[in-house]
């Protein structure tokens, strides 16, 4: 991992109000949308209506149900908590609410993907390079990461560390972490799987529509923050911003900046982009980015995962 210049303070300062409205926000806009959309299904409106009424939810609830998850991803970097292992806690808490998201076994490849990112030791590259066209990418890659988070969960709850851990817990911590992870992982889908026994034709197609949305949403961005990316510096990442990429990936789409900084808060990341480009920390003649949806597809389908090959 590259050594980079120094940042104020103020960028990596953790806020307690700023965490507490961010996770609100997205566990109050997954749960408003999937009742919502439960109680538009269970009326007697024409299926037209349901169809066009069920489109800004699927949206807004997928979004929302892909930063929970995400908020996994905030606690093991160590933004959502001053203690190290609060934050890592919270964060798998949380992100256990994404059925099939098992966070600690993503913890310990992606510590890794940060400190050998696009390297022959990045172990991100041996799970997105082989999708190599974007419906591979959007129906198979999450899938995949999956299975392999899950079975890194299962070793690190057995005690056995699937790979050096280079995330900055203690190995026992790791370990107390993953049990934990795989009992409320377990206990969420008991959640959702009665539910959608007991109302399969509202809550269940309400909850798995967001859900498959959700999916592919977190598919793709993998491959928005890293293909046609190098391993030096400036260009390892890929910045990929506006105001519905901002929202839709929970500013994480600050790529650049956060592989530079992992440990500032999400929320703080735009603004901190910002910053370097103005003070010159970020060398522009060699960062990778795009500023739309359409410019950023474009991008992500001219290239592997990864170092151009």
């Amino acid at each position: 991992m590259a050594k980079y210049k120094r940042i104020p303070r103020q960028f990596s300062e953790q806020s307690t109000t700023k965490m507490i409205l961010m996770v609100l926000h997205r566990l109050t806009m997954f749960v408003a949308c999937t009742l919502a959309f439960t109680y538009l299904l269970g009326t007697d409106l024409s299926l037209i209506f349901k169809a066009l009424g069920s489109l800004p939810l699927i949206f807004l609830g997928s979004c929302a149900l892909h930063n929970i998850g995400l908020l996994g991803h905030e606690g093991t970097h160590f933004t959502l908590a001053k203690k190290h292992y609060d934050s890592a806690l919270i964060g798998t808490l949380f992100s256990a609410m994404v059925p099939f998201h098992f966070n600690t076994g993503f913890a310990v490849t992606h510590a890794l993907h940060h400190w050998h990112t696009n390297t022959e030791k990045d172990p991100d590259l041996e799970v997105f390079l082989p999708f190599k066209n974007f419906w591979s990418r959007f129906f198979l890659a999450r899938s995949k990461a999956s299975r392999v988070y899950l079975k890194d969960t299962i070793l690190l709850a057995m005690g056995k560390l699937p790979h050096p851990n280079q995330v900055g817990l203690k190995d026992k911590e790791l370990f107390k972490l993953a049990k934990i992870n795989l009992f409320f992982s377990s206990l969420f889908l008991v959640i959702y799987g009665t539910l959608i026994f007991q109302y399969p034709t509202t809550f269940g197609l309400a909850f798995l529509l967001i859900y498959f949305t959700a999916v592919f949403l977190s598919g793709i961005r993998p491959y928005m923050e890293h293909v046609g990316t190098n391993s030096g510096d400036f260009s390892n990442s890929r910045t990929f911003s506006s105001p519905l990429l901002d929202y839709v990936y929970g500013t994480i789409n600050y790529h650049l900046a956060h592989h530079m900084h992992p440990m500032v808060p999400a929320y703080n990341l735009p603004k901190l982009h910002q910053w370097m480009l103005k003070e010159g920390h970020i060398d522009p003649s060699k960062a990778v980015k795009s500023s739309s949806l359409k410019e950023t597809l474009q991008q992500m389908n001219r290239g592997l995962y990864g170092p151009q090959h």
